[in-house]
């Protein structure tokens, strides 16, 4: 090669370099000008009114679109900002659309904060709809996350001590409620810009556990001390809806029935003007439930009527809950979850029977009830691998966890498929998909009494037992491997895997033990079981 030709190469080389650096300048400088714009647009949000909030998320939703170049940090916060004005608005179907968003550009980023974030806004929003056990373990989770920033862990802690003892409060457990109360001052950031409100929705918080523990003065001297500050708030979801529900609680409990019904009709014009029917519903429930357990005895024609109107009301308000906001709500989630249940039906058949009974046991029940049971399914569906439909990693962990505080005897088969990157290389992944769900198909097909199926992740999957005999669970190991060797396929492939067994009785770290062995089952040939 001369020397003329090399150096027409060299030449060729740097100016592609120059063209290539140019262009990844230009992209620095747009996103640095995008930041910058998001940075000021976002910095004074105005959500004082439905109005405004309504231009506030049509203008967030315009940057989105137009502010190709800004990070993912700063695209996951501005999915975040845009699904809480829309939770703010009580239209949760959307704005669970923008949190899924956030969360997944989050993990994506590997944002442990954001991720954690996410986490609590969502539980917020099922904590509303009545899901409060699914609530609690996502915040739980938020919580666990491995936040190296310390300011930013202080910020998840504080938020997530909060929503959990405002869960903890309104479902009766209020020891607990004040102790992570209690917990989240120990994070308190005086110069947070939500610095007052988180003071002031700590303090209605507080004032209902202690309502619930029969301590009613302090409850009625908390909400004394804060009225001044509720009354100039704006904040009509986190303070003015929670503080008027409390003072009702408080009016009722006093005989003041005139005083907290006329409150309550001013929380029901509020709630209406807000869009908030879920939230009207579960005040107005509760306020039914008050009056029947403290007047309903003295029998009078006023209470009655009262009582009649309000239970009116409830179930029209109900009817239109249906028909509306739940009904997207409930259909969002199923449709993330490919999940085939009959809502409609079911809505129907529970509207009829309420009407046929109207009391107020079932009142309280159905208001909440049809989302309650769609977020326990959605919290099983949660522990199901969305590819395979076996049971996934969370799953795993949680059952793992549970047979070891048992002292359980517990078997384990770690399983993983064989060359399977090569079936992805060969065949493409939409085959390497199809293999995978057919493994998992066997594997779950093929469980013996006391054992379950994991998929662990990847092309590895987990089959723990609980006290069943060693030699049973060593049987089955040999079992399905042969299967699996013996499945068909379209494509002129040989689908195997290796198995390591382990049991609690013979290895102190039981999971380590039984993946050691399936690498040995790898390193002898693959296509084998190692005990």
């Amino acid at each position: 090669m001369n020397k003329k030709y090399l150096k027409y190469i060299g030449i060729n080389i740097i100016i592609l370099a120059i063209i290539v650096g140019a262009f990844e300048v230009k992209i620095r400088i747009n996103q640095f000008q995008d930041e910058k714009i998001l940075a000021k647009e976002t910095v004074h949000l105005s959500l004082a009114t439905k109005e405004a909030r309504v231009e506030e998320r049509e203008r967030l939703i315009d940057l989105l679109n137009e502010l190709v170049y800004i990070g993912e940090e700063s695209k996951a916060r501005l999915l975040n900002l845009i699904s809480m004005i829309y939770f703010q608005d009580y239209e949760y179907n959307i704005g669970l659309e923008y949190a899924v968003q956030s969360l997944k550009v989050s993990e994506h980023n590997k944002d442990e904060f954001r991720i954690a974030k996410s986490l609590i806004d969502i539980a917020n929003v099922c904590a509303e709809l009545g899901g409060t056990g699914f609530a609690e373990n996502l915040i739980i989770q938020a919580l666990e996350m491995p936040i190296t920033d310390p300011i930013k862990d202080a910020r998840v802690k504080e938020y997530g001590y909060i929503k959990l003892a405002d869960i903890y409060s309104k479902v009766n457990r209020s020891d607990e409620a004040i102790e992570y109360i209690n917990k989240s001052y120990e994070f308190v950031n005086r110069n947070e810009n939500e610095y007052e409100m988180k003071m002031l929705i700590r303090k209605i918080v507080t004032s209902r556990a202690l309502f619930y523990q029969e301590n009613v003065e302090e409850a009625k001297r908390i909400l004394d001390e804060i009225q001044p500050n509720i009354e100039k708030s704006t904040d009509i979801a986190n303070l003015v809806i929670p503080y008027l529900g409390m003072r009702i609680k408080v009016d009722l409990y006093e005989g003041y029935l005139d005083k907290a019904l006329n409150m309550g009709y001013r929380l029901f014009e509020i709630c209406e003007q807000e869009g908030a029917i879920d939230i009207q519903i579960n005040h107005m429930t509760h306020i039914i439930e008050q009056i029947h357990s403290l007047y309903v005895e003295e029998d009078q024609k006023e209470t009655k009527e009262i009582l009649d109107n309000l239970e009116k009301i409830l179930l029209r308000k109900y009817d239109e809950l249906i028909k509306s906001k739940n009904e997207k709500t409930v259909k969002f989630i199923l449709s993330r979850y490919e999940d085939n249940f009959r809502y409609l039906e079911y809505a129907d058949k529970l509207r009829t029977n309420m009407f046929k009974n109207i009391i107020i046991g079932i009142v309280a029940v159905v208001a909440t009830g049809i989302i309650g049971v769609i977020l326990k399914r959605l919290a099983r569906q949660n522990a199901k691998d969305s590819l395979t439909q076996i049971y996934n990693r969370g799953k795993f962990d949680e059952t793992y966890k549970k047979m070891l505080q048992k002292k359980d005897l517990i078997g384990l088969l770690v399983i993983d498929i064989d060359y399977f990157k090569k079936i992805n290389d060969n065949y493409g992944h939409a085959h390497g998909d199809h293999v995978l769900k057919t493994v998992a198909q066997l594997l779950e097909k093929n469980l013996i009494p006391g054992t379950q199926v994991f998929r662990y992740g990847g092309e590895e999957f987990c089959i723990l037992s609980r006290n069943v005999d060693h030699n049973k669970i060593i049987q089955l190991g040999h079992e399905l491997r042969e299967k699996v060797e013996a499945l068909s396929w379209n494509q002129p492939l040989n689908v195997t895997i290796s198995i390591g067994i382990s049991f609690s009785d013979k290895a102190q770290d039981l999971f380590k033990s039984a993946d050691e062995k399936m690498y040995e089952s790898k390193q002898k040939g693959r296509n084998r079981v190692t005990y």
